[in-house]
């Protein structure tokens, strides 16, 4: 079909999906641009910042593996909905904490409603979108997740030094709430909404599988994702590379005050500079893997992996960070490139489940996978906080040179050798679909 007369009702369900990781990860970042002053505030250690971070990622782990096949049974709308009232009901809930104890119960809460953004987002980007566009979807509300940590410091720390600590939290809380409210009201499948031309309809539905059996049970989605070697590969992957991410979204604050010396004032006019890379990241890394589907005539896991392969031989040299002079600008300026790296890396990977697995089970798929990551973050989580706080930060930037490589090794020795899907997602039986996934 002539993409020319497609329309661009299915662009708009992606800014959609852009606004909701904004507000998603703006939530997140609230707490970490605020953790210089709350260090002092409530007396918080390194350890017991680690604790908190650990109980969102407690939540967040149990939520991911429950929230796919519950976002594959109630569908995208009243899900992604429900996720977004809930977190941001969380958020402003952090206002109200005196102790640190409180802000971790708080922490919880929110890792509890958190993952419904990106699980709902992979499910809504298969029911919108063809393969060659996926990526970049992908990248597109993968970014809103980093604009959102980008405008977390100057944000946070205006509304903090003009107003109050708990003021920051209310309002980035409050924003989401309104923001359910829109989703519900403008969020439909293709084949139901009212607004959608026939043109743009056929070309989104043309190279769809069968959806008389869409609602799967998390009883069949089980075996065959267990059985799939793409699927150990996704999770291992995820499980080792995703990881330094959590450094550089809990930590870049703390650092810069801790290692830098930095105000809260200074950390707002700084400390969004990585997440701006990171963002670019996102839609740089999403468009390469589409401009090599297009051009270089492979498949979808190619130009995810050739994207990784580039990332990785970045990514290693995260430790020369370590060795820079030590003053925040150059520190902030290295940082900038690992985070583009890292977050190519991300969305690429992140994008596979949506490629190899039929829409019925995405949103389980992308679950499961993403407990992977989750795993590995806790564990770094607690790791960072016990050399933070008995050693110093530099360990930290020469384990980070390390994963990204011994992640994708584990990725290509785990996948099966014809590497590539060749014809198209797999069915519930394990083999793959007989239909062309590149148009």
């Amino acid at each position: 079909m002539d993409r020319s007369h497609a329309g661009k009702i299915r662009w708009i369900i992606a800014s959609l999906l852009f606004g909701e990781t904004i507000l998603n990860y703006l939530d997140l970042q609230t707490l970490s641009v605020l953790a210089p002053q709350l260090t002092k505030s409530l007396g918080m250690t390194d350890v017991q910042y680690a604790h908190i971070g650990e109980a969102f990622q407690a939540a967040y782990l149990v939520s991911f593996v429950v929230g796919g096949w519950i976002i594959d049974k109630i569908g995208v709308r009243l899900g992604l909905s429900l996720s977004i009232l809930w977190w941001s009901l969380a958020g402003i809930a952090h206002g109200w904490a005196t102790s640190v104890e409180g802000l971790l119960i708080c922490r919880f809460l929110l890792g509890i409603g958190y993952p419904g953004a990106y699980l709902a987002a992979a499910k809504a980007a298969s029911e919108w979108f063809p393969p060659q566009e996926r990526g970049f979807v992908t990248g597109i509300y993968t970014s809103g997740a980093t604009v959102g940590a980008t405008l977390a410091p100057p944000l946070v720390a205006w509304l903090a030094l003009s107003y109050s600590w708990q003021y920051a939290f209310f309002v980035t809380g409050g924003a989401g709430v309104l923001y359910a409210l829109v989703w519900f009201l403008v969020y439909r499948k293709p084949s139901e909404h009212p607004l959608l031309s026939s043109g743009e309809r056929a070309y989104i539905l043309s190279g769809a599988e069968d959806e008389s059996r869409e609602k799967s049970s998390l009883r069949e989605s089980w075996p065959l994702l267990t059985r799939s070697r793409y699927f150990w590969a996704i999770i291992i992957g995820r499980m080792i590379g995703d990881t330094p991410w959590i450094f550089y979204v809990l930590w870049i604050p703390k650092y810069l005050s801790d290692a830098q010396g930095l105000d809260l004032k200074a950390i707002g006019y700084i400390a969004w500079v990585p997440f701006l890379f990171a963002d670019a990241g996102s839609l740089g890394g999403g468009w390469l893997s589409g401009w090599f589907l297009r051009k270089t005539g492979g498949t979808p896991l190619d130009a995810r992996l050739k994207v990784m392969r580039r990332c990785v031989f970045v990514s290693m040299f995260t430790f020369t960070i370590y060795f820079l002079p030590s003053t925040a600008a150059v520190v902030v300026a290295a940082m900038s490139i690992m985070m583009f790296s890292t977050m190519a890396w991300m969305v690429n990977l992140s994008t596979i489940p949506v490629d190899v697995f039929q829409k019925r089970i995405v949103g389980t798929a992308v679950g499961l996978t993403t407990v992977g990551a989750v795993l590995g973050q806790l564990i770094f989580t607690w790791c960072i906080g016990e050399i933070v706080q008995r050693y110093s930060y530099g360990p930290l930037f020469f384990i980070m040179s390390a994963l990204p490589p011994l992640a994708y090794g584990a990725i290509r020795a785990i996948l099966p050798r014809e590497s590539s899907l060749r014809h198209g997602p797999l069915n519930y039986d394990g083999s793959v679909a007989k239909v062309s996934i590149i148009e």
